[in-house]
């Protein structure tokens, strides 16, 4: 199941220090981490906030192994991964394997934070060429479900506008002589 934290309310900052060990705990585990980082008085932290909570709250029933948290700017400094400069606020990123990986749409809507922690905790896959690989035979090209009598049918009807168009290129020939 997915663990959820959230170290940037009132209820949460009496138990900061366990917190923060359970994260250490799972990041030696080698679990991942989604964290959104905020700093307080950020108007843009504070538009992001509900939508991030919704996120979390998506999460909370799935059977994924990982953790999803909320914090204030001065805890990411606490934890042991590798650290990175956060350049600005809200900051959203992903520790996995003791590194982080930064969030780097610029769209900070409800669905696309859900695609970045799918994509992250292993959740169904999001993009990629699963479909593509699956509908294309061995030369590359499409697989298509048409049999051997359409695909002569669609070459004779091919054939037949050629030759029409050649028929008035040479009318029009005849017709400039005269």
């Amino acid at each position: 199941m997915v663990e959820i934290i959230q170290l940037d309310n009132e209820e949460e900052m009496n138990n900061i220090p366990t917190h923060i060990e359970n994260i250490n705990n799972r990041l030696k585990e080698n679990k991942v981490i989604i964290c959104a980082v905020y700093m307080p008085g950020c108007g843009h932290c504070v538009t992001l906030k509900p939508i991030w909570d919704e996120t979390m709250s998506q999460f909370k029933q799935q059977p994924l192994d990982g953790m999803i948290t909320s914090m204030n700017m001065d805890i990411p400094q606490q934890l042991n991964y590798k650290q990175e400069p956060i350049m600005g606020f809200p900051h959203i990123m992903a520790l996995k394997g003791g590194k982080m990986i930064q969030y780097d749409k610029m769209t900070r809507t409800k669905k696309d934070l859900m695609e970045f922690v799918n994509e992250h905790l292993g959740g169904k896959q999001v993009g990629g060429m699963k479909r593509g690989r699956r509908m294309r035979n061995r030369s590359g090209n499409k697989k298509t479900n048409k049999s051997k009598k359409s695909k002569k049918a669609g070459k004779k009807s091919k054939k037949k506008t050629k030759k029409a168009g050649k028929k008035s290129k040479k009318k029009t020939n005849i017709t400039r002589r005269k």
